[in-house]
């Protein structure tokens, strides 16, 4: 048999398939698609498909690919997902490239994916590309998911090579010699190689960067971990949420509130910190499984006490709560964690959905994780220098040692300052931290936290701007304990005898007043929180062949929902293309392709007198001719004319009485 561009190129597609399956260990997913194309290579008997067939494939090719990138992003947590998709790529792609296969026409138009007419027609009828093309597409595709194995076969590239010297060479141009021809095919070879080394190499790259590279350019729109807007400057009273954040456990006693850092910044300006240089660095995995080491030189761990924590909120981003001098994590099921230069962790690439937990030592105040301090820690800005320098003075801090100074700042904003989610007017003075200092003299958190770190500044000590949680609020269960919205808290961190410790300098009471304030309805709110945290838990702890069936049976559901809704979208579209023979079945038996009676009248009108103008209504010529009596005549003709289904039989039978009276009185 002589054979045809196309069939070489379906014998060069179905040959891929097997050297795909044979390199990714899916052989069995390749044998029948691949046999079948080589078999299709070497016979021109061939099927006639309409425009139907390639949109059912098509859609079938849509939800696989929707399956397998759920499966391979959410599911499975084995290798990098877009790897994986891409090395299971032609298991999307190949029920269209079976339909072209198996289709007797030679051209397929990229319209014919998308019509909305499900009749067959054939798709010649359509101009498009030579089937040869996208067949030669469809091969570089599954040749570069090829390339995506995890392990590549030695006897791969040499049995690759053979395999296309002998398909390529009856293909070759015969102005070109044999010596040549192989010449070229030794430099195909040896790029072939190259190329296929720099996949490998890249691929080895990718599975090490490209998380990093790809976590920046997804996730920088959704957050921005970097700054924070605080409240600082708005007007009226604050309102908080008491909708549970997360669950905490402690080992041990715990003399609340434990306080959970989960952001630190070191610039601020107009009412917003900002981290400066915060670069995230990977943290490498330890042993065992699921373990992160944060504090290498810690040694001895006598001290040490376990916190577990359970988000009631996922995402596939976040940054991690922190207890002060954390050591390690254990449990946490993530695929990336990183950390910056103020010793904050943020976790990509995966939610923590169960529970973790943090080996830290409560001796002392210290966070291990952060080094030295920067000349960013003693930035002061412009429009803050004079309210910091009088409140500096009024606080009696000028020439203080270091350590005296912390001490008397607690002492001035605990005997001069109160705590209050009344935000006053600030407009008298020129920034809201002069207002406060100054003026009001009241504030939340986030006003203590940053004017002390800036008159701790105006000191010469390095500080800097803390938020996290507040934890103190029992739960039901024993030994946990319940972080809210409203539980977020600011304080400040500050560098003394060569380490970073905290300081809060908001007053003790600021946790009692904002519980007056709790909503009445709260323990119904908990129960909801409650219901929804159990079933995120239950969802998310399943296995992955749970996880994967729901994902399944929710596709398969909407499918489902598809089919039905377009065979009832068919049938209604068929019963319009017949709407006289639909109103011929709601009029009366005895009006059925019969004249209205009121036709006798019109005539004997015409007979009688000048005819009626085409242009001139019914009603007007009935009138001029000085009849209104048959006014009501003339409505039941319309009737009769316009909306047959609304006469009943009895009517038309009375309408048809009413008509010959009229005329039987008319003539005598």
């Amino acid at each position: 048999m002589v054979m045809n561009s196309r069939n070489h190129a379906t014998l060069l597609l179905g040959t891929s398939l097997f050297f795909w399956g044979w390199l990714t260990g899916w052989i069995y997913l390749a044998a029948l698609p691949g046999g079948l194309m080589i078999f299709l290579s070497l016979t021109n008997k061939k099927m006639v498909f309409g425009s139907g067939v390639y949109q059912k494939a098509f859609y079938f090719s849509v939800l696989s690919g929707i399956v397998l990138g759920v499966w391979s992003m959410f599911i499975q947590k084995e290798e990098i997902y877009v790897m994986v998709l891409l090395r299971l790529s032609p298991l999307v792609w190949m029920p269209l490239a079976l339909v072209m296969a198996l289709d007797a026409e030679t051209k397929v138009a990229p319209g014919v994916f998308f019509s909305g007419d499900l009749a067959s027609a054939p798709a010649t009828k359509s101009p498009g590309s030579p089937k040869e093309n996208w067949f030669y597409w469809f091969f570089f595709a599954c040749i570069l998911a090829t390339g995506a194995a995890r392990d590549p076969h030695p006897w791969f590239f040499p049995g690759a090579v053979l395999f296309l010297a002998g398909v390529m060479g009856p293909w070759r141009v015969r102005q070109v010699g044999w010596s040549h021809w192989f010449i070229l095919l030794a430099i195909a070879t040896v790029a072939g190689y190259l190329l296929q080394t720099g996949l490998f190499s890249l691929q080895r790259s990718l599975m090490t960067n490209l998380p990093q590279y790809l976590g920046q350019w997804l996730y920088q729109s959704k957050e921005d971990f970097n700054h924070r807007h605080t409240d600082i400057g708005e007007v009226g009273q604050l309102k908080l949420s008491g909708r549970i954040m997360f669950r905490v456990h402690h080992e041990g006693p715990l003399s609340p509130p434990l306080l959970l850092r989960e952001n630190t910044y070191d610039s601020y300006f107009d009412g917003g910190w900002s981290q400066t240089r915060s670069k995230y660095s990977l943290i490498p995995p330890a042993s065992p499984v699921h373990t992160w080491v944060l504090d290498e030189k810690a040694k001895a761990e006598n001290q040490a006490r376990r916190v577990t924590m359970q988000q009631t909120v996922v995402n596939d981003q976040g940054l991690l709560l922190l207890p002060p001098n954390a050591l390690r994590i254990e449990h946490l099921d993530v695929a990336l964690l990183e950390k910056n230069r103020f010793g904050v962790l943020r976790y990509r690439d995966g939610a923590p959905a169960k529970p973790w937990t943090i080996v830290y030592t409560p001796k002392g105040t210290e966070y291990v994780q952060e080094g030295q301090f920067a000349d960013t820690d003693l930035r002061i800005p412009g429009p803050e220098k004079m309210g910091i320098d009088q409140a500096f003075k009024e606080a009696g801090l000028e020439g203080q040692p270091h350590a005296q100074v912390i001490q008397k700042l607690h002492r001035y904003f605990l005997d001069r300052f109160s705590y209050s989610l009344d935000l006053a007017d600030h407009s008298r003075f020129s920034t809201p931290v002069t207002a406060f200092l100054l003026g009001s003299k009241q504030g939340h958190c986030e006003y203590f936290a940053t004017a002390s770190a800036l008159l701790l500044r105006r000191a010469g000590i390095p500080a800097r701007y803390v938020f996290g949680y507040a934890v103190s609020e029992a739960d039901s269960q024993k030994g946990w304990y319940l972080a809210r919205q409203r539980d977020a808290h600011a304080w400040t961190s500050v560098f003394i005898d060569g380490q970073w410790r905290i300081e809060d300098f908001t007053p003790p009471d600021w946790r009692q007043l904002e519980n007056e304030n709790i909503n009445g309805l709260q323990s119904l709110l908990d129960l909801f929180y409650t219901l929804t945290f159990k079933i995120s838990q239950w969802i998310q702890g399943g296995s992955q062949e749970t996880r994967l069936g729901m994902v399944v049976g929710g596709l398969v559901g909407l499918g489902m929902f598809h089919y039905f809704r377009s065979n009832k979208r068919k049938k209604t579209s068929q019963a319009n293309r017949h709407p006289r023979k639909r109103m011929e079945i709601s009029i009366s038996p005895g009006m059925q392709g019969a004249t209205s009676p009121f036709a006798a009248i019109i005539r004997h009108l015409e007979q009688s007198g000048p005819p009626r103008d085409p242009a001139e209504p019914l009603s007007a010529w009935i009138l001029g001719r000085q009849r209104p009596e048959l006014l009501d005549l003339l409505r039941q003709h319309y009737q009769w004319r316009f909306d047959p289904s609304a006469m009943s039989e009895q009517k038309a039978l009375r309408f048809k009485h009413e008509v010959a009276a009229w005329m039987q009185q008319e003539t005598g």
